[in-house]
């Protein structure tokens, strides 16, 4: 017996676009289509789509974020907050993500970010951060990094925290608000199906365009594992599941290690930035490491590079796909 056929969507409608806001349609769709759908773009744009955001940060003379900055009107925890709201973009493929910043002058807004660093564009450069006295001035230290969601001043802490290093609390996602609506619509004689409605705003490092693709590309990612050959056959008992699970949970957070958190010497490190690698996801997954050139880079650099990463269970060229599967 031949399957019955699905009333499928023609197209994605259009309804309106811009750098920050849109509002797109997808219709026809079977009846109940429209909430599933709708709602798992929904989830997925708000909480998995990657994005920049300052971590923490360093103020020569300041070491906690309770103290306060003479000549400078507002405390530091009230900075942090206004910190947290700097939208960031990247705009140069260079791994520098610090970035220093001097302040003389009456007020400290998100622009001045932008002029310190040509790595990356503020979106809200208008954004106060704070305001000084005449004759104040501080110079600031930011640390940004890329992730997804949000992590909280805990877990941005760094590995081996340094003296007057600051973490906060960091909202990595690109997407503002989604919102989505179901209506009934006709097609030929039948009014049952339905049209979805969805409405995406974002901080402007992402296209609302853009985003949604991301988001039906990370459920396709995922869903695709139930209709293929994928699918384990046998069963396991909950101990090897649990210990898979931890298993895979540990390779999938080193390989997000940044090499800036490395216990390696300077010269390998330096290697490693004048290539292009950030993470060790980015190490390796280089497929043919000795034919890439380093300066300064010998027999004794790469042993240094195989043992950091036999300790966290990694090595140069494995397959990380099985760990990344929602990245």
């Amino acid at each position: 017996m031949s399957s019955l056929a699905f009333q499928m969507p023609e197209k994605v409608f259009v309804e309106k676009l811009d750098t920050f806001h849109g509002v797109f349609s997808f219709r026809p769709l079977e009846k109940g289509y429209g909430a599933t759908i709708g709602n798992a773009l929904r989830r997925v744009l708000l909480s998995s789509l990657e994005g920049y955001a300052i971590v923490s940060i360093k103020i020569p003379g300041v070491f906690h974020e309770f103290s306060t900055i003479e000549g400078v009107r507002e405390d530091l925890v009230e900075m942090i907050l206004n910190l947290k709201q700097v939208r960031l973009k990247k705009i140069d493929s260079g791994i520098n993500s610090t970035i220093s910043v001097h302040i003389n002058k009456s007020e400290f807004r998100a622009a001045d970010i932008a002029k310190a660093t040509p790595f990356f564009e503020v979106l809200n450069p208008d954004l106060l951060i704070c305001r000084l006295d005449e004759s104040t001035s501080f110079n600031i230290e930011l640390q940004v990094e890329k992730h997804r969601g949000y992590l909280s001043a805990e877990e941005n802490k760094p590995k081996d925290p340094m003296l007057g290093v600051m973490p906060i609390d960091a909202i990595f996602s690109p997407i503002v608000k989604v919102e989505y609506r179901v209506e009934n619509m006709r097609v030929g004689q039948r009014t049952d199906y339905e049209q979805l409605t969805l409405e995406v705003q974002t901080d402007g490092s992402v296209s609302p365009e853009e985003s949604i693709k991301q988001a039906a590309n990370l459920i396709i990612q995922h869903l695709n594992l139930l209709c293929g050959k994928e699918i384990v056959e046998q069963f396991a008992t909950d101990e090897e599941v649990q210990s898979l699970d931890e298993e895979a949970l540990l390779i999938r957070r080193n390989l997000g290690i940044h090499i800036s958190e490395l216990n390696c010497s300077s010269r390998v490190l330096n290697c490693l930035k004048s290539a292009g690698i950030e993470t060790l996801a980015d190490l390796v997954v280089v497929r043919d490491f000795d034919a890439m050139k380093f300066r300064n880079f010998g027999r004794k650099s790469r042993d240094e590079i195989d043992q950091l990463l036999a300790e966290k269970n990694l090595k140069i060229g494995m397959d990380v796909s099985k760990y990344m599967r929602n990245e």
